[in-house]
């Protein structure tokens, strides 16, 4: 069991704008990164917003599909995704089908 494996989309389109595959933690970084965006989009009131109105929003968002697939959040406010099952296959993981 592993953590969950990006989507197609975003490793084709990482390749083809950097010329490489993303590394192991590309589309975390990613889907995190995009989530603070929305949490200040969301916190902003024609007024910068502070850490605790960030946070607020951030925890509130429930509807996020990125690069990991959909995320969601429980009332821990801890970001829940989807798992990989992983074989070894000739000596490297690889998804079961």
């Amino acid at each position: 069991i592993d953590a969950a494996v990006a989507t197609d989309g975003f490793d084709g389109k990482y390749a083809e704008k950097f010329g490489k595959n993303p590394g192991p933690t590309a589309a975390n970084t990613y889907d995190a990164l995009n989530l603070i965006v929305k949490a200040v989009e969301r916190a902003g009131t024609g007024t910068k917003p502070n850490g605790e109105d960030i946070a607020k929003q951030l925890s509130q968002i429930n509807d996020y599909s990125g690069a990991l697939g959909a995320l969601t959040v429980n009332q821990e406010g801890v970001f829940l995704s989807g798992a990989s099952v992983k074989i070894i296959k000739d000596g490297k993981p690889v998804l079961a089908q």
